[in-house]
């Protein structure tokens, strides 16, 4: 079991030019990805999403990959030719509105086309072997903090498991007290009526047949029984089991619920409340499971 939160960053580095992914995961229904990489190497988002396809099913993923040059890998030169125009044209604008204009240096080096790359071209084989490195190495441990944080919610799921196999045992066995429950209210409450009248015990049987066909809870247990099994195995499968439990779970929610609805006895009626109870919370930590 994994938890779709996770954070994962990994690096690689080559003789001119150094790439960093960072990673993280919230939980998504589906998978969706929203990675930040430098536009002008549009090859990369087929990488990217290859990678993450590869190791991801569900999640939505957020990021970024940086490329940084190293030390002496790549060099500028100043187009004096522009710098003279900007400088021009400012003095122009201030002079027409009576102010004088003092060149600031700084703020004119970041003018658009100040600066010119005068560097050699990134091979880009080597860009996308880079990249691959930086996103294996990010995923890895992505999938590390994820694995981490799935065992930890095993331990609450497999403890709500415990109190839900423990209530349905309790719902089966309180079912035929119910029916015993029913009995004794219902003579109980002809004799308020009527003291003189005696009990048709054929009448009372009929009336028992009735209830207990009514109320009659065998199948819901059977199948929670099953699905309660199914629980367990999923809890022990080491692939994504998020969506086969959100399944699950509804099916399970349906099966109490009618249980719930069948039932006129206070004890049993409190097993399916707690029941639930349980169930709801699986489901909001479910929300959570890739």
């Amino acid at each position: 079991m994994k938890s779709m939160t996770g954070y994962g960053r990994g690096e690689a580095t080559l003789e001119d030019f150094s790439i960093v992914v960072e990673l993280s995961t919230v939980n998504r229904k589906g998978l969706d990805m929203r990675v930040n990489y430098p536009r002008e190497h549009l090859a990369l988002e087929g990488l990217i999403r290859k990678k993450i396809g590869g190791v991801l099913s569900r999640g939505m993923v957020t990021g970024s990959l940086n490329l940084s040059f190293n030390a002496g890998a790549m060099s500028a030169n100043v187009n004096k030719d522009l710098i003279k125009s900007y400088i021009e044209q400012l003095q122009e604008v201030h002079e027409s509105m009576g102010m004088e204009y003092t060149p600031d240096t700084v703020r004119l080096m970041s003018l658009p086309g100040v600066l010119e790359d005068s560097g050699k071209n990134i091979d880009e084989d080597l860009l996308m072997s880079c990249a691959a490195k930086a996103l294996d190495k990010a995923l890895e441990q992505l999938l590390e903090n994820r694995v981490r944080e799935g065992l930890e919610m095993k331990k609450d799921f497999l403890e709500r498991y415990e109190t839900m196999l423990s209530l349905h045992e309790q719902i089966e066995q309180t079912y035929p007290q119910a029916l015993a429950d029913y009995r004794e209210r219902l003579t109980t409450r002809i004799k308020e009526a009527a003291l003189d009248v005696e009990i048709d015990e054929d009448r009372l049987a009929q009336e028992l047949v009735i209830y207990s066909d009514r109320s009659d809870i065998t199948e819901e247990v059977v199948r929670l029984n099953a699905h309660l099994k199914q629980f367990k195995v999923l809890l022990d499968k080491s692939e994504p089991i998020g969506r086969e439990m959100d399944f699950l779970m509804q099916e399970m929610g349906r099966e109490v619920n009618t249980t719930g609805s069948k039932s006129s006895n206070a004890d049993l009626s409190a097993l399916v409340v707690s029941f639930k109870a349980e169930l709801e919370k699986c489901r909001e930590q479910m929300a959570n499971v890739e």
